[in-house]
């Protein structure tokens, strides 16, 4: 149950260019594409692969992952939940020398480290031609302004799916999936501290929904509210694990709604769609947990209201702990 990306070469086959390359997505600056935008010395290759083919790809690549040995681990489970696919172009350079001998380098474009070098000048080298598959849409661009729906007035800075207007305080959802935050809470952190405001998602069930909540992740105290990292983990596990903590003892914190932004609050990075997939799975985690059987068709997710609440953490020597409870925590390296 962890995040998992795949890359799926998209343009015409070329010799020792690592389709890899697509994994650094992650952590270089991307900006959209546009042929007239281009540097005059590179050329765009055509893209070849249609987007089903390439999720197809994606499922083969995924399941392979994740066979494992059934006499020791039980019926394999692999579920590809909802993929969404980019288009990314990455540059690369072909260096060609004839004296006094023939070698080709081909270089990658953003840090200058050599991918292959060659010295046969029978090897297929890198060519740009006309794509003979169908074409592929790339899709259209849109620009929205960064202002609150409701009053026009600016927003504050930062890349985030939730905001709070300072102006109207009016909650702006920023997902365009059409599905809202009813309000946004926060535990006041203790005067003049330093401490982190962490967004979390807590989702308000039925009488039904709620009880079993209670028995999978309620503990001692049978917290009907499940609450999962309103943040993009690395880690599946490490996420379920806070998700246990903070759903068990959400009724001890005292929250109050937020009428501002404050600093300290740190980006909303996972969407409101996200969120209500991942509570699925952590639901049918827990149950896992309990019964090897289960099975995700099984989990039906219907919350009743959707909520972001802005817990204080303090940061220790390796990890952020709670500043009202001191008794959750969760690593640094979760969140950089």
């Amino acid at each position: 149950l962890s995040p998992y990306m795949t890359t799926i070469a998209a343009g015409p086959f070329i010799e020792d260019v690592p389709y890899t390359i697509g994994m650094r997505a992650d952590y270089v600056q991307i900006v959209p594409f546009a042929r007239d935008k281009m540097d005059e010395n590179y050329s765009s290759l055509p893209v070849d692969m249609v987007r089903e083919k390439a999720l197809e790809a994606a499922r083969q690549a995924v399941n392979q992952m994740g066979v494992t040995w059934q006499g020791d681990f039980g019926r394999n489970r692999t579920e590809l939940l909802h993929p969404d696919c980019s288009l990314i172009f990455f540059p690369y350079v072909s260096v060609e020398m004839q004296a006094p001998r023939y070698y080709r380098f081909l270089v990658d474009g953003l840090t200058g480290r050599v991918l292959h070098f060659c010295d046969d000048q029978m090897s297929q080298g890198p060519t740009i031609g006309e794509s003979q598959s169908p074409g592929v849409e790339l899709g259209e661009l849109t620009v929205s302004l960064h202002r609150c729906f409701n009053c026009g007035s600016d927003l504050p800075r930062g890349r985030s799916f939730v905001y709070i207007c300072d102006n109207c305080h009016v909650v702006n959802t920023v997902d365009g999936r059409g599905l809202d935050v009813d309000e946004l809470q926060w535990v006041e952190p203790a005067a003049g501290s330093t401490d982190s405001l962490f967004p979390f998602w807590t989702f308000d069930l039925g009488d039904q929904d709620s009880a079993d909540v209670a028995r999978l992740f309620g503990g001692i105290h049978q917290s009907g509210r499940l609450v999962i990292p309103a943040l993009r983990m690395p880690n599946f596990e490490a996420a379920f694990r806070l998700t246990q903590r903070i759903s068990a003892a959400i009724g001890q914190f005292e929250t109050v709604p937020v009428d501002l932004y404050n600093e300290r609050f740190r980006p909303v990075t996972l969407s409101p769609a996200e969120a209500r997939l991942y509570a699925e799975i952590m639901i049918y985690r827990a149950r896992v947990k309990r019964a090897t059987d289960a099975d995700i068709t099984q989990v039906e997710f219907a919350p009743t209201a959707s909520s972001i609440v802005y817990l204080p953490f303090q940061e220790q020597a390796y990890f952020y702990v709670d500043s009202v409870l001191n008794a959750v925590t969760f690593e640094k390296n979760l969140v950089g």
